[in-house]
């Protein structure tokens, strides 16, 4: 599973759309994780770094 930093804040769908969250962050992840990383199979794929490695090897 790739690392990648992003940022994100749900307040304003809170109070625009009077919405809670089915999910705390960490029940959230472990979810995703468990069923759409594993169970698509990516964990036994090979990672492809070439994009990573392009941008690199521009700066």
């Amino acid at each position: 599973m790739r690392q990648q930093h992003f940022f994100t804040d749900i307040q304003q769908a809170k109070t625009d759309l009077d919405w809670q969250p089915q999910y705390d962050l960490v029940s959230g992840l472990k979810d995703s994780f468990q069923h759409d990383y594993l169970a698509s199979g990516r964990d036994q794929s090979e990672i492809d770094f070439s994009l990573d490695d392009e941008i690199l090897g521009k700066i």
